[in-house]
């Protein structure tokens, strides 16, 4: 180890150790190195992250101080920087492996008998003995209350296998789904907003990686997963947890698991009142970088400490509209905007109020967003961001509108940049930035790079995985498209999702001259809706009669009779790309034309969509693309 380089970063945390707002930004400043850098010359001298350096550098004086008696255990935390008394205990604790309170007692038993085993723990006289008996008394009467002697046991995974993976300076933690316990099912929507909002907080702490085994239901993977599918979860720790709802007074169970063992590391139930849920929040996520022996930084304190709102009601009618949007029943779905309505209402200042009746309108109109509904989307989501520039999905959305309706790519990947700082394990942010690249600048490994990275944190979003296999198949990696396609079939049995996942793999065979693999792929998907089985016979006597074009011509064909309906702006785009693989280019520039008027949401994607492929030396349209800013091929983006 490099004396000189351990002895200034020592000095610097010794002149700074009393300032709580002392932490890896303020060290890295302090040594004029960036924090990669800082992170990397400290790891290598003592094989530790720089959060864990400064922490333990903190206790090892904490520890001094109680040895030269130089004030209490309260205030020696306050003097080695930690803001609080429990969180300075707590890290002492799982440093020292007894409380800075005991410190004093373990000494004493030292001292009398040097040649004994030190006993851990402080022996208590009969009365006390008494007296604790009582407040188990107490404590076991208001578990009954509760109508839970104990935490609930451990959900077992049936259908993923979780196996460690350690990483060099970082902890990851799977996030299981959190049980509601209430009487009333209903409450489950809160128990599903109590663990997004604690994944969000951990979300902001250094050195953890969040991972989850369940579908957010704040996206569009809702439904159905498939039971024989057995995906592997790398991972250190797993997080289960359960919540109770009576009237105002809210309980939450939490069990932290370590993978490597299948040991129980840490559980402990909190109690408060549903006014105080955010205090409970930050408490649950401190005490959990606790066990895990992160130290906070001034940054982190200040994101836990920030709530969203100050009104309950507000914050309890945005989490039922979430909730019911997700439901994507068209009662709930009406319910939904209703409780967005009435969350404002309350709070005109709750941006996250905003945000949702901006998911909502481009939801309710999906995938057929007139312009007028996609300014007032904006609109709300420019308030959302006006109130709190820092929230993750307001920044995701407004990438979405910059890219789908207004065309202003620098605006977008600017956004998608900054919701992926803001939320590192934003599922949709991921997959949004993905397709941004993809199909703006045809960079489709830094594509493919940003849904692995989504896939490690949802391993079961199929989504993504659809996504990954449109993207395979605009790089011509055919065998990947079909593999990724794959999983998509393995993990949903949602019909929705497995036609998509058909209709990439019928592209992809189609693309290598396995035709009759392709229609039959196709034949399958249509099977799913007594609509599109209608449509079977005649599709496969276009086939027989001409082939995969006599296929293509067919779809062109049922595409444009439904294009005379009200939803048409939306089919231009379909119908341009079916003529578009058939060489009828004059067709389908008529059709790209319309949804160019119309600012049809699928555009964007024209340039590299593989269905295009062929119009690419044809002048008409690539003129379009100029006019849209994408460049033309071998050109880059105007951003």
């Amino acid at each position: 180890m490099e004396n000189s380089f351990v002895n200034k970063v020592n000095a610097i945390i010794e002149a700074n150790l009393g300032d709580e707002n002392f932490g890896v930004n303020e060290l890295a400043d302090a040594c004029n190195l960036s924090r990669s850098q800082l992170h990397r010359k400290l790891g290598e001298h003592s094989g530790k992250s720089t959060t864990q350096y400064i922490r333990e550098y903190r206790l090892e004086k904490a520890l001094d101080m109680l040895k030269n008696n130089e004030a209490t255990a309260s205030e020696i935390a306050y003097k080695v920087g930690f803001n609080s008394p429990t969180y300075f205990n707590s890290s002492f604790s799982k440093y020292f492996g007894y409380p800075p309170g005991e410190y004093r007692v373990r000494t004493a038993l030292e001292n009398d008998s040097s040649n004994e085993e030190v006993i851990r723990t402080p022996k208590y006289s009969k009365n006390k003995i008494i007296t604790f008996s009582i407040v188990g008394l107490l404590a076991l009467f208001t578990i009954i209350i509760w109508n839970s002697v104990s935490p609930p046991e451990p959900e077992q995974l049936d259908t993923i296998e979780v196996i460690t993976a350690p990483q060099k300076g970082n902890v990851s933690i799977m996030v299981s789904t959190f049980k509601n316990l209430s009487s009333d099912p209903q409450n489950q929507y809160f128990a599903d907003g109590i663990r997004e909002d604690i994944i969000s907080q951990l979300s902001k702490l250094e050195g953890i990686i969040i991972k989850s085994d369940q579908l957010p239901k704040s996206n569009l993977n809702v439904g159905a997963t498939s039971e024989t599918n057995s995906i592997k979860i790398d991972v250190d720790y797993i997080l289960n947890g359960s919540v109770q709802k009576f009237n105002d007074d809210i309980k939450i169970n939490i069990q932290l698991f370590d993978s490597n063992t299948n040991s129980l590391v840490w559980t402990n139930g909190f109690e408060n009142k549903f006014e105080d849920i955010f205090e409970l929040e930050k408490e649950i996520s401190q005490r959990i970088a606790s066990e895990l022996d992160l130290v906070l930084g001034p940054e982190e304190i200040r994101q836990l400490e920030k709530i969203p709102t100050e009104n309950m009601e507000a914050y309890n009618l945005y989490l039922k509209g979430k909730y019911k949007m997700f439901q994507f029943k068209q009662p709930d779905f009406d319910e939904a905007i209703r409780l967005f309505y009435e969350c404002i209402n309350m709070d005109p200042n709750f941006a996250l109020g905003y945000v949702g009746l901006a998911e909502w309108v481009l939801y309710n109109y999906f995938p057929n967003v007139p312009e007028a509904e996609f300014l007032r989307a904006r609109e709300y989501i420019n308030k959302a961001l006006m109130l709190d520039e820092n929230i993750s999905d307001a920044q995701r959305v407004l990438g979405v509108i910059a890219m789908e309706y207004e065309w202003d790519w620098d605006k977008a990947e600017t956004a998608f940049k900054k919701a992926l700082e803001l939320d590192p394990n934003n599922l949709y942010a991921y997959i949004n930035y993905a397709k941004f690249l993809r199909s703006i600048k045809g960079d489709f490994d830094g594509a493919l790079y940003y849904l692995d990275e989504n896939i490690k944190r949802y391993p079961l979003s199929y989504h993504t995985y659809i996504i990954s296999a449109e993207t395979y198949l605009m790089k011509k990696d055919y065998d990947m498209a079909i593999s990724q396609s794959e999983k998509v079939l393995e993990l949903s049995n949602l019909s929705t999702w497995r036609m998509w996942a058909y209709w990439v793999q019928f592209q992809a065979y189609a693309e290598i001259g396995e035709y009759d693999k392709a229609v039959e792929l196709l034949k399958t998907s249509w099977e799913f809706y007594p609509d599109s089985s209608n449509n079977i016979r005649p599709m496969m006597a276009a086939y027989k009669m001409d082939g995969i074009d006599g296929v293509f011509q067919y779809i062109v064909d049922l595409d444009t009779n439904n294009a005379l309906g009200a939803r048409n702006y939306q089919n231009a785009y379909i119908i341009a790309q079916k003529l578009a693989y058939l060489g009828k280019f004059e067709e389908a520039m008529v059709w790209i034309k319309k949804a160019y008027e119309r600012k049809n949401s699928d555009l964007y994607q024209i340039k590299n969509d593989p269905l295009f492929n062929k119009m690419h030396e044809y002048e008409p349209f690539l003129e379009l693309l100029e006019q849209m800013e994408l460049g033309g091929y071998g050109m880059p983006v105007k951003l």
